[in-house]
């Protein structure tokens, strides 16, 4: 009797194709919305401030509120994947994006706005370890790096969409219409809701460790078709209820919450590639605040700092 072929493997000799690139367009618009997000509330403080009549530590405590609920969004994230899917774990966070941005909208007060606003921040740290974990695990390893230092270009991209909407808006950002603008923000994370309901699919790496093996099959013949590799097997040896992990630990048991069910090594690992960028973002956005004075050309300059910051994104694809 033929030994099966590991899951990994299977991935590996379907290949990389349009099946990867429909995943990855998936992911860009969730890394999209995320963009769009981080860039229009550090963009729109002051038009809130002078509406909601914050003083200038209100303003601050707005955009750094969403930031904690990335943290939280973070830590509540591998617990959450783990144990209902990268699938299922995208999609709530765009919905969270989508209500809670348009309830911050319609906000009356301060704190009406902050705790939306801390909402929205949980919502995009929800998603983004689910992103990371879902597009590795369907890639073959060759083009994991690549791949992925495309589509996290695409942030470059939803910021470049809400400079777009504050030139249109106000080219001087002295009144900005923030209820308007914030709701046009949710144009990404929507495209990306509905492109998660049917074009999205659930990790096999997933399915296969919870004990769906027909399921995971399911997935590994769409992989087959989009990709035109019908002469590779689908079937995989199943994994065993206890599977050994590279630091020695393993799958099976039960951790606490913000553990789930991998080793700390990795959930460590990841908890840092997710908190690099966000620091870099929170960095830049207040270089900018602080050192670009507020002129008629300033979402210009927004836009000029955004493509060199794509161009760096790209760069990355060859070193």
């Amino acid at each position: 009797m033929t030994k099966k072929a590991a899951l990994f493997e299977v991935i590996e000799e379907i290949g990389f194709g349009p099946f990867h690139v429909l995943t990855f367009i998936v992911c860009g618009c969730a890394w999209l919305a995320i963009g769009t997000e981080l860039t229009l509330i550090t963009s729109v403080a002051k038009a809130v401030g002078q509406e909601l009549h914050l003083d200038p530590l209100g303003r601050a405590l707005m955009v750094t509120i969403m930031f904690l609920g990335v943290l939280i969004g973070n830590l509540l994230s591998g617990s959450l994947g783990d144990n209902y899917g990268r699938r299922i774990v995208i999609i709530v966070s765009c919905v969270g994006i989508i209500v809670f941005t348009i309830i911050s909208s319609f906000a009356q007060s301060a704190i009406t706005l902050t705790a939306a606003r801390l909402f929205v921040g949980a919502a995009l740290g929800i998603g983004q370890p689910g992103i990371y974990s879902l597009a590795s695990e369907l890639t073959p390893i060759w083009w994991r790096f690549a791949s992925s230092s495309v589509w996290q270009s695409s942030y470059c991209c939803g910021a470049l969409y809400s400079a777009l909407l504050l030139l249109y808006d106000d080219p001087d950002l002295q009144h900005l219409h923030w209820r308007w603008l914030l709701r046009m923000g949710t144009i990404p994370a929507a495209a990306c809701l509905i492109m998660s309901m049917f074009f999205l699919y659930q990790s096999p790496s997933f399915l296969a460790t919870n004990g769906h093996y027909d399921e995971a099959v399911k997935v590994l013949d769409a992989m087959k078709w989009f990709n035109s590799a019908s002469s590779v097997s689908s079937e995989f040896t199943p994994p065993h209820q206890m599977l050994t992990v590279p630091c020695g630990r393993t799958l099976g048991s039960k951790h606490p919450l913000f553990w789930g069910t991998r080793c700390c090594g990795q959930r460590l690992l990841r908890c840092f590639h997710v908190s690099l960028p966000i620091s870099y973002i929170l960095a830049a956005c207040t270089h900018f605040h602080c050192c670009c004075p507020m002129s008629s050309d300033t979402p210009v300059q927004l836009l000029h700092c955004l493509l060199a910051d794509y161009g760096n994104s790209w760069a990355t694809c060859w070193v």
